[in-house]
């Protein structure tokens, strides 16, 4: 059935319309085909789809008109591929918005036309998007059994563009579970199958989502320069709300370096441009982090106005992780206050959400939150309980900056309750981490200088500790010269003379015997400082190609090898840990 000439004028007015907004190169080529098309049929549809999809990621109001139009021409022709496809890119729009209901009873409508006509990539699609629904609902195990059904289709008929997909979403569900090794695994697949097929945005999204990763395991040069990576093609591609990710990631970073100022930079970029398309769980994410800056800058009225804003919005959308992160933050701020009975509250109700949703990143956060506040008032058994609580999520996730925090909060409870072993164990992981993350060479590496700086700072340290100590033992010798000076201008008497310069004698001997001691003291401690870098350096590189020849295919035979290298390897690194650390108490 042809549209009538009121539906095609209906139709160019639209198109009319739609020049002044925003777009990308990808949206004006497909513009200039659909301008150019001489007919209303399926092609002019697939197009107009199309170019809904491409707006999803600059201007939602445009993919909610692209898509309703493409849905009332379907009609009119009767195409109903097409009106399955705008109906589930309508039911994007409205996931987008966090109007789940909508978006769901959309999502269902899409897959049972879909089914009905045996599209099995529109069902894929469907499939994905019904795991969207779960995941911004904290729903992780159902998301991932949606996202897995995706997986499962796009496999099936080789669907490659879906196939990276289901690889990014499931990735995205591990690493919220805290497994980010098997996060890191997905997203890579991700990556390849992107850079296969040569989805830009795609790729994108997966350097992205790797320095995410990175991030987390504390290697943030390597996270900033897959940042870097991705900030380069969103830009290309005009990706507004990939943009604004990143942005918020990167200030993440800066804000772990101690640099504020450059850390509210970004947060600002991205809340700019999450405020311009209207992605709420962004916005949220964006006055949270801003809070946070603003909270070490010890500016508290703002910071609390901003933790309030992003609870106000996260409940709006119903995020329970973030609702729960929400209260947490607000928590903290009336520790700083010393009103430990509100922050008490606060850490209840969100302790209580997040065993709910599961996201046990946040219980480690909470935990660690809870043993904060115990600790200032001397509570700690009840701080060395949570706090042992964070450290074990924090390992489990391997979340370098739980692990510092949590670490140093052990230490101190443990030494209030007159357990001087183990703090002074996780005083010692406490200490690593801070030198490993805190140090100039690290701040160096992020802003890329070259990487032989490492032990600059340690070499500037032992070089001032040198200088001093030879000008304790100038001013010591000056002294005795001095008092040796003044025996014998003081006194004639040779006996006195002779019992002055045998002291003399006997406290020199002394020095020097200290003076020995000392030396040979720092001799030690330089020689063991020199053989952990010496002997830990190549056991680290060993063990890391074990573990790359553990993700080759190996054969039975090969994986025991390999398995029992690793066993022996880690074995090594116990012993030698405990060696050096024996050698401390020397």
């Amino acid at each position: 059935m042809q549209p009538n000439r009121l539906n095609i004028f209906i139709i160019v007015s639209f198109f009319l319309q739609s020049f002044s907004f925003a777009s990308t190169p990808a949206i004006d080529s497909l513009q200039n085909i659909l301008n150019n098309s001489k007919k209303i049929d399926s092609v002019y549809v697939n197009l107009m789809n199309k170019i809904a999809d491409e707006y999803f990621r600059v201007d939602l109001k445009k993919t909610l008109e692209y898509a309703q139009k493409a849905d009332s021409i379907s009609d009119i022709i009767e195409y109903k591929s097409g009106k399955a496809e705008a109906t589930r890119l309508i039911g994007r729009y409205f996931w987008r918005v966090s109007d789940f209901s909508k978006a769901s009873e959309l999502f269902h409508a899409a897959f049972n036309m879909f089914e009905e006509i045996g599209e099995a990539k529109g069902m894929s699609k469907c499939y994905n998007n019904f795991g969207n629904i779960y995941h911004s609902q904290s729903n992780l195990e159902k998301a991932l059994e949606y996202y897995q059904k995706s997986l499962e289709i796009d496999e099936r008929i080789g669907e490659k563009k879906g196939m990276s997909i289901a690889y990014n979403n499931i990735g995205v569900i591990y690493r919220d579970t805290g497994n980010n090794e098997k996060a890191l695994e997905y997203f890579l697949k991700a990556l390849n199958v992107r850079l296969e097929i040569n989805d830009r945005n795609g790729v994108s999204m997966s350097y992205n989502n790797i320095g995410i990763i990175y991030q987390v395991q504390g290697d943030y040069p390597k996270a900033l320069d897959y940042y870097q990576k991705s900030i380069a093609i969103k830009e290309e591609l005009g990706d507004k709300n990939g943009l604004a990710s990143t942005f918020n990631n990167i200030g993440v970073i800066y804000r772990t370096q101690g640099e504020l100022d450059k850390a509210l930079e970004y947060y600002e970029k991205a809340l700019d441009t999450r405020l311009e398309t209207g992605d709420k769980n962004g916005i949220s994410s964006c006055y949270n982090n801003m809070a946070i800056i603003y909270r070490t800058k010890k500016e508290n009225e703002k910071a609390l106005e901003y933790h309030q804003k992003a609870l106000q919005m996260r409940k709006e959308i119903g995020d329970k992780p973030g609702i729960s992160m929400s209260y947490n933050n607000i928590a903290l701020m009336y520790v700083d206050a010393g009103d430990f009975k509100t922050a008490a509250e606060y850490y209840e109700i969100a302790l209580s959400l997040i065993n709910e949703t599961r996201v046990i990143s946040t219980e480690g956060w909470i935990r660690v939150g809870m043993a904060q506040m115990f600790l200032k008032q001397g509570l700690y058994q009840k701080a060395y309980d949570n706090a042992k609580i964070a450290y074990r999520i924090s390992r489990q996730i391997n979340e370098i900056d739980l692990i510092h925090v949590s670490s140093d909060v052990i230490a101190k409870s443990a030494a209030g309750l007159n357990k001087f072993d183990i703090a002074y164990n996780y005083y010692v992981v406490y200490k690593n981490i801070s030198d490993s993350i805190q140090n100039d060479a690290n701040k160096k590496k992020i802003i890329g200088m070259e990487f032989e700086y490492k032990y600059q700072k340690e070499m500037e340290i032992t070089r001032l500790e040198q200088e001093k100590n030879e000008e304790i033992l100038k001013e010591e010798l000056l002294r005795h010269k001095n008092i040796r000076n003044s025996l014998f201008i003081g006194f004639l008497l040779v006996l006195m003379l002779f019992l002055v310069l045998l002291y003399a004698f006997i406290q020199r001997r002394k020095t020097n015997r200290l003076l020995a001691l000392k030396k040979s003291f720092e001799f030690k401690q330089n020689f063991l400082a020199n053989m952990s870098h010496e002997i830990r350096t190549p056991l680290i590189g060993i063990v890391g190609m074990i573990e790359v020849l553990q993700k080759t295919k190996l054969d039975a035979n090969q994986q025991d090898y390999i398995n029992t290298l690793k066993q022996s390897s880690e074995n090594l690194q116990i012993i030698i840990n405990h060696i050096l650390d024996y050698t401390k108490f020397k």
